[in-house]
């Protein structure tokens, strides 16, 4: 059960994108009766128009897909409404063509203008395109009514479209009486493929009709035997592909800044800071398989600011990569167990320990450099980055090295290296071996085994799993052992909490009763055990879920846990408030909503409820989301702790609001405020990014931190820091 795992508290927000959420809820092989439909490309020399319409004659000519059926909500039958599918290409691009029939143009759904904004709260059409035809790996375009950019990539049949990857392209769509339609417009060096006479691609189409609920593809549209759009081995065939070449891919993206702060504010002694700063990236195609990217004095001042959270646990805190050059190729480095819901227990590479340090505290990057690809049955990744010293942080060298090879049609084999030199000091090292096999349709065996070393103390750890999982549409089940060492600390990973032997299990039904109420229903029951490396119970966690998707796109979603956790030694959970070592029972309860995001005005709740250790944890929030038009946005949310201890009270508040506005799908401006009650600290972070090209921006960013920590909002928030930013970035290509 791929799409499944355990959870603390249900968030209605499991995934980056809506659009992601949307298509992985349905995913899985389609049945084996489907035909694999086909689809000729057609060549052309005319310069074509990229103006949302397609009236021009050499669309007419082009051959055309057709006959889309549902995946959601009627499963196999024809969609309620028409799409037409046309595929062209010359030396330099590729150009797709879609008229999306719609008897009434009045109720399409058309919110986004912002460049992977989440197409899922629209109508939206997407296509994906395995360059290789290895039945494995795919990019992925989607749009939506308004013209809005998305797109990512699909590595090794993975169940969610990373959304990390950007490509250079263009698209442009139009809303008319027949219903919409949309030219994409993609520059062929943006793919690594093949250089061959003839060649045929996997392709697949899907479109939603987001006022219906409705989702149709062209291919792979069964929901059982892991079906659906993103499933690559079911895509169809797009053929007659002559003599296409990348061509030299070299990027050259220069960036200049210029920086004004003022620091520690509140102190006797603020600072003031003035700088003007210049670096540059380089993307060059070693070969059409192979890219190297290199990077001197990089900067990531546009980078949107981290979600505030509470810890209410003894486990450090997990926040997501956010930085443009380490989120690309970003699949190829992935080695560790992944949850979907809540943070992972165990990553060898996590690449926020590169160029951050503590809470959010940059470290500088002098210069770095990446090559990634295939070569034959094997994809390569080689990461190398040398950060300069910061405060504590010594001048670091970061290397990675990663090779995985295929096994079969949807099978592979790994091995990682990485290693963390602090210059002067120590290095650790990580070394690990990983494979995913698939061993029948609906099942896959996954198992890694990976090694630390300090050369500090010369210690070194090891970490283990072997796990099973079976995904099917209306059921499935997931099985798994972990080990890792007292001490395993893989210098350039992530590590949750060591020193445990971890079995997990979890039991998935699925019934789709597609009533005038309920739609569909995936209920879990997920249980844990986890003992230290001695063998001596450390907790145990069972769960019962319920998530629940109505007729009308909203989501209903409940739980129950018992949970047994025993404290080794006392816990220090707040100054002046400590938890006795001692094992305890608690039970648990949970519920959330989530409106469908096809209405302008959405709202979210949630409560959820706990014995805490001998006391009780009561948290509850929610917000709403109101999108007036295409051009603006707005989002509120709340969320509130209280905690009631023997040994002391602790009550935390987070707010947020964030504003979007949109002129076009070129200039945006976003603004995210947030407030945390723990630390009296108000912080805002606005970004204006007006795109003057393709791959080029102009970025002005507003940071400013308020609040003295020891008060609270009623005693006012004087200013800690702030900070402008003025950054001008232009790509050229030779």
């Amino acid at each position: 059960m791929k799409q499944n795992r355990s959870q603390e508290q249900m968030n209605p927000k499991l995934f980056r994108s809506p659009l992601c959420l949307l298509l992985c809820a349905v995913s899985s092989f389609a049945s084996e009766t489907e035909n694999a439909p086909q689809l000729r490309a057609h060549r052309i020399n005319s310069n074509v128009q990229i103006d949302g319409l397609l009236t021009e004659s050499y669309w007419q000519e082009a051959p055309f897909a057709t006959g889309f059926r549902q995946n959601q909500p009627r499963e196999g039958e024809a969609a309620t409404e028409k799409t037409e599918v046309r595929v062209m290409y010359d030396a330099q691009n590729l150009y797709v063509g879609v008229m999306c029939f719609d008897a009434e143009p009045h109720k399409i759904v058309a919110q986004k203008l912002q460049r992977d904004g989440g197409l899922g709260d629209d109508d939206m059409f997407a296509f994906l395109l395995d360059t290789y035809h290895d039945k494995r790996n795919a990019y992925f375009f989607a749009t939506n009514p308004n013209g809005a950019e998305e797109d990512g990539q699909l590595v090794d049949g993975a169940f969610m479209a990373d959304l990390d990857w950007d490509g250079v392209w263009e698209v442009r769509a139009k809303i008319h009486e027949q219903g919409w339609s949309a030219e994409f417009k993609i520059p062929l060096w943006n793919f690594k493929f093949n250089s061959l006479a003839e060649q045929s691609w996997g392709v697949n189409f899907t479109r939603t009709i987001k006022r219906k609920t409705e989702q149709a593809n062209w291919a792979s549209w069964s929901r059982d035997n892991n079906g659906g759009f993103l499933r690559v081995s079911r895509a169809g065939g797009l053929l007659n592909l002559q003599n296409l070449t990348p061509g030299r891919n070299l990027q050259l993206k220069p960036y200049g800044l210029g920086k004004s702060s003022r620091d520690a504010l509140l102190t006797p002694s603020p600072l003031k800071d003035e700088k003007l700063d210049a670096g540059l990236d380089v993307k060059y195609g070693v070969t059409s398989n192979l890219t190297l990217d290199l990077t001197a004095n990089t900067d990531f001042a546009q980078v949107e600011a981290d979600v505030e959270q509470v810890n209410l646990t003894r486990f450090p805190l997990f926040f997501p990569e956010k930085r443009e050059f380490y989120l690309e190729s970003a699949n190829t480095f992935q080695f560790g167990e992944q949850n979907f819901f809540g943070p992972p227990p165990i990553q060898l590479f996590y690449s926020r320990r590169i160029g951050i340090q503590g809470f959010g505290e940059i470290v500088p990057i002098i210069a770095g450099g990446r090559l990634t690809g295939k070569v034959g049955k094997y994809e390569l990744g080689l990461l190398d980055i040398l950060t300069d010293e910061k405060s504590a942080a010594p001048r670091s060298h970061f290397s990675v090295v990663r090779v995985n090879r295929d096994v079969s049609q949807r099978s592979k084999v790994g091995v990682i290296f990485t290693n963390r030199a602090n210059l002067g000091r120590n290095h650790q090292q990580a070394y690990g071996a990983d494979a995913n096999l698939w061993l029948s349709n609906p099942m896959v065996f996954q198992s890694f085994f990976a090694q630390t070393h300090d050369s500090q103390n010369g210690a070194t750890k090891t970490a283990w799993k072997l796990g099973l999982d079976f995904t099917k549409d209306h059921w499935g089940w997931f099985a798994s052992h972990m080990a890792i060492d007292r001490g395993f600390d893989p210098g350039v990973g992530f590590v949750l909490r060591s020193d445990i032997r971890r079995t997990f299990l979890t039991f998935r039904v699925s019934p789709q009763p597609n009533g005038s109420f309920l739609r569909r229903s995936n209920i879990f029951q997920n249980l844990s055990r986890l003992t230290n490396m001695d063998g001596r119970l450390q907790d145990w966690d069972y769960r019962l879920t319920f998530f629940n998707e109505l007729a009308n796109g909203d989501n209903l979603n409940f739980g129950y846990g018992r949970i047994f956790e025993r404290l080794e030694q006392n816990f220090g959970f707040r100054p002046g408030i400590v938890i006795p070592l001692d094992a305890y029972n608690n039970n648990m309860l949970q519920a959330n909503y989530q409106s469908s995001a096809k209405r302008k005005l959405t709202v979210f709740s949630s409560v959820f409820w706990r014995e805490f250790y001998d006391g009780e944890l009561l948290n509850y929030g929610g917000g709403f989301g109101y999108s007036p038009n295409a051009h603006w946005s707005f989002g509120l949310n709340y969320d509130r702790n209280q905690v009631d201890l023997p040994q002391g009270e602790l009550n935390t508040d987070l707010a947020g609001l964030r504003v979007n506005w949109a002129f076009n799908t070129r200039f945006i401006i976003n603004t995210l405020l947030q407030y945390n009650s723990e630390t009296n600290e108000l912080s805002t972070n606005l970004r204006l990014n007006f795109i003057h090209s393709p791959g080029s921006d102009l970025f002005i960013v507003y940071n400013e931190s308020r609040g003295r920590e020891g008060e609270d909002f009623s005693e006012g928030l004087p200013s800690r820091n702030r900070e402008v930013i003025l950054k001008f970035t232009r790509l050229f290509r030779l």
